[in-house]
C-alpha cells in the first residue's frame, strides 16, 4: 500500500521517491545537460529550472518544456497511488510523451500564410445576402440576423429575429431561411448567399440534407414557395388527397384552409381563439394528427405500394382526437362523428364546483399559516407566513426572498422559518397550515422526500415532534394572507418581519381583514365528468 511520508509539496517535489527516480533518469537521458549543472534528484527544481533555462533537452524541445510535465507527472503518480491504494513507479515514458505532444501541437505550430478577407460584392445584377446566428448553449436562447446589398455594396434592408429554443446548427439554417423568405416576395433575385456555416452551404448546394430538409425548397434562388416537390405538396394542401382532408377537418370548425402553404395552414389553426379548453385542445393537436396521418399514407404508398383510402385517413384522425379528449375531459361515444365532436368542443361549458372557503381556526389558540411563491415572469421566489390568535389578531408576519428556489423548496423554507420563529419564542401546541399537500405529506413522512429538501424537512420534523405541533392542509383560498406575503417576498432583497397589522403591505392587508372578519372566499373547481351531455342539432 502506498504510504506517503509527507503531504506537503516541498517533500513531494524535492524528496519523494518519484522525484529522485524521474529526475535521475531525465538527467541521464539528456545529452545536453552540462556535467556541472545541478542534479535533479538533489536540489530544488526551481533552482534547476533557472539553471537550465532554454537549454535543449533533446533535438525536439528544451528543458523549459519538459519541467512542467515533470512536476505534473509526479503529482499524477502520487494521486494514483494514494487514492487507489497502490505503489506503482512513475512512468518516464509518459512524461516524455506529454512533452512531445505539447511540443508538436503548440511550440512548433506556425502560420504558413496570412489570408486577408473582406466582403466581396455579388455579380452584376445579383443581390447578396449575408447571414449569421448566435446561440447561448446553456439556455438555448439565440438570435439570427442578416442584410441585403446590391453589386455596388448599397444597403437594401436588414433583419433580426429572436429564437427562444435553438442550437447553433438550427439557428444558422433558420437565418438563411428567414433571409430567403424576405427576399422572394420582394423580388430580391437572383441572389447570392454568404454564410460562415459550411454545413449549411453543403446542404443547400447538394441533395444531402442531413440536418434540415425544410431548406431544400429554397435551394434554387429563383424558386417560389408554391413550387413544392411531391412529398411536400402532399402535406401542404397541394395534393388532392391532402386538400380534401384539410377541407373536411377545417370546415366543421370554421377555419380557412384555402391556401397552398403548410405554414399558413398551421398558423390559421393555432391562432384561432378557443371558446373553451376542449376547443383549444382540438385546434392544437389536430393539425399534427393530420400531417402525421397523411405522412403514413404517403409512406404506405411509396414503400409498400399500398393505397390508403380516404375513410381510413378520416377514421385515424377522428380516433386519435377522441383518445386525446378522453384523457383530459371524459370518454366520447364511439358513434359520434367529426361534426358532433366539433360542435361539442365549441359549445362545451365546464362543470364547476363552488365551495365557500374560510380561514380555518380548528379550535386552536395559535395558528401559523405559511406559503411559498415562485414567479415565472421574474424567476424569483419568496416565502411568507403569519402567526395569529384564534380571534384573528396578528402576533407576527414575515416575508422573505429566497434565492435559487422552486415552488416546493420555497414552501418548505417558509414552513421552516415560521416554525423556527415560534420555536425560538417558546410557543408550542400550535397548528401550522399549508396549502401544499405535497409539503404536508413530506412533513408527515407519508412520501419520499427529494434529496434537495431532506435537510429542511428533517429540521421541520424535529421541531414538530419536539413541540407537539399539528400540521394540516388548507385550501389556497383559506391561506390568502400567507400567499400574499410570499408574493411580496419575491420583490424584496432581505427578510422582513412585521410586528403589527399596521405594518403589513397594502396588498396583504385586504386578505388579513377578510380573514379577521370571518368572511368566506369562493373556490371553483372544474370536474372531469364521466359522460357528455349534448343534444346534437
Amino acid at each position: 500500500m502506498y504510504k506517503p511520508r509527507g503531504r506537503h509539496l516541498p517533500h513531494l517535489l524535492l524528496m519523494s521517491k518519484s522525484h529522485k527516480f524521474l529526475g535521475g533518469h531525465l538527467k541521464k537521458t539528456s545529452p545536453s545537460l552540462p556535467s556541472n549543472s545541478a542534479s535533479l534528484n538533489n536540489l530544488n527544481w526551481i533552482e534547476t529550472w533557472k539553471a537550465l533555462g532554454n537549454k535543449p533537452f533533446n533535438t525536439w524541445y528544451s528543458w523549459n518544456t519538459i519541467l512542467p510535465f515533470y512536476m505534473w507527472n509526479i503529482w499524477l503518480t502520487r494521486n494514483h497511488n494514494l487514492f487507489n491504494n497502490k505503489d506503482d513507479h512513475i512512468s518516464v515514458d509518459q512524461t516524455l510523451a506529454f512533452a512531445n505532444e505539447y511540443s508538436l501541437t503548440i511550440e512548433n505550430l506556425t502560420i504558413s500564410s496570412t489570408i486577408y478577407l473582406k466582403w466581396e460584392p455579388p455579380t452584376l445584377g445579383f443581390y447578396k445576402l449575408n447571414t449569421d446566428a448566435s446561440v447561448k448553449n446553456r439556455q438555448g436562447l439565440g438570435r439570427i440576423w442578416g442584410f441585403f446589398r446590391d453589386h455596388k455594396g448599397n444597403w437594401i434592408l436588414g433583419f433580426t429575429r429572436y429564437l427562444p429554443h435553438a442550437d447553433a446548427h438550427q439557428a444558422e439554417l433558420l437565418a438563411i431561411l428567414e433571409g430567403l423568405r424576405i427576399a422572394l416576395p420582394r423580388n430580391l433575385t437572383p441572389l447570392e448567399i454568404n454564410s460562415d456555416f459550411i454545413n449549411a452551404i453543403k446542404m443547400i448546394c447538394t441533395n444531402h440534407l442531413g440536418y434540415c430538409n425544410v431548406i431544400s425548397k429554397y435551394r434554387d434562388q429563383n424558386t417560389r414557395p408554391s413550387l413544392l416537390n411531391p412529398m411536400e405538396a402532399r402535406l401542404c394542401d397541394a395534393g388532392e388527397e391532402a386538400k380534401r382532408t384539410w377541407k373536411w377537418i377545417s370546415k366543421s370548425l370554421g377555419i380557412n384552409s384555402n391556401n397552398n402553404n403548410i405554414i399558413q395552414t398551421l398558423d390559421n389553426w393555432w391562432k384561432i381563439k378557443a371558446n373553451n379548453a376542449v376547443h383549444k385542445l382540438i385546434t392544437t393537436i389536430t393539425p399534427t394528427l393530420v400531417c402525421w396521418t397523411l405522412w403514413k399514407a404517403r409512406c404506405s404508398k411509396k414503400f409498400k405500394n399500398k393505397t390508403i383510402s380516404k375513410a381510413w385517413i378520416y377514421n385515424q384522425i377522428l380516433f386519435q382526437t377522441k383518445i386525446a379528449i378522453a384523457k383530459r375531459f371524459g370518454k366520447m361515444e364511439d358513434h359520434w362523428g367529426w361534426n358532433i365532436i366539433c360542435n361539442i368542443s365549441m359549445n362545451y361549458k365546464p362543470r364547476l364546483i363552488r365551495t365557500l372557503v374560510k380561514w380555518n381556526k380548528h379550535g386552536d389558540d395559535l395558528i401559523l399559516n405559511t406559503d411559498g411563491s415562485y414567479m415565472m415572469s421574474t424567476r424569483k421566489s419568496g416565502a411568507g407566513g403569519i402567526v395569529r390568535r384564534r380571534n384573528g389578531s396578528m402576533i407576527m408576519a414575515f416575508a422573505n426572498p429566497i434565492h435559487f428556489s422552486t415552488n416546493n423548496s420555497s414552501e418548505a423554507e417558509a414552513a421552516l422559518f415560521g416554525i423556527s420563529w415560534c420555536y425560538d419564542q417558546g410557543l408550542d401546541n400550535f397548528r401550522m397550515q399549508l396549502d401544499s399537500m405535497l409539503t404536508v405529506q413530506m412533513i408527515r413522512g407519508n412520501i419520499n422526500i427529494p434529496w434537495n429538501l431532506i435537510k429542511v424537512i428533517a429540521e421541520i420534523q424535529h421541531k414538530v415532534n419536539e413541540r407537539g405541533i399539528k400540521v394540516s392542509h388548507c385550501y389556497r383560498e383559506g391561506n390568502s394572507v400567507a400567499d400574499a406575503l410570499a408574493k411580496y417576498g419575491t420583490t424584496l432583497t432581505h427578510n422582513v418581519i412585521f410586528d403589527n397589522e399596521n405594518q403589513l403591505p397594502r396588498e396583504v392587508r385586504g386578505a388579513y381583514n377578510t380573514d379577521k372578519l370571518d368572511m368566506p372566499s369562493f373556490r371553483f373547481k372544474v370536474t372531469k365528468h364521466s359522460s357528455w351531455h349534448f343534444d346534437p342539432p
